[in-house]
């Protein structure tokens, strides 16, 4: 049986060694930290990478839409034109004015 004189000198020799070991687990802990801050925010980085291409890639399409309908109106405006423009002489022609 252990004296409690004893206890305490066992409990000397590792009460340093346990805080070693507890300053090699810190050190082991901010280095993981270290090394895994980059690899948490690449993801969120490409994401928001993402995003931003995927937002101006939609915008682009808008304005090219855009303007495909806009050359679509001056089209069908230019054939409305045309058109009336033929009804106009074709009436013009069966009366005899032209």
């Amino acid at each position: 049986m252990l004296t409690n004189e004893a206890i305490e000198a066992h409990l000397s020799y590792l009460r340093p060694a346990v805080e070693a070991l507890g300053h090699k687990l810190d050190q082991v802990s901010r280095k993981i930290d270290a090394g895994l801050s980059p690899l948490v925010a690449k993801p969120n980085d490409t994401f928001d990478e993402m995003v931003k291409k995927r937002d101006q890639n939609r915008q682009e399409l808008n304005e090219c839409t855009s303007r495909i309908l806009a050359t679509v109106d001056e089209i069908k405006l230019s054939v409305c034109i045309g058109v009336i423009l033929a009804s106009g002489a074709s009436i013009a022609h069966s009366l005899g004015w032209i």
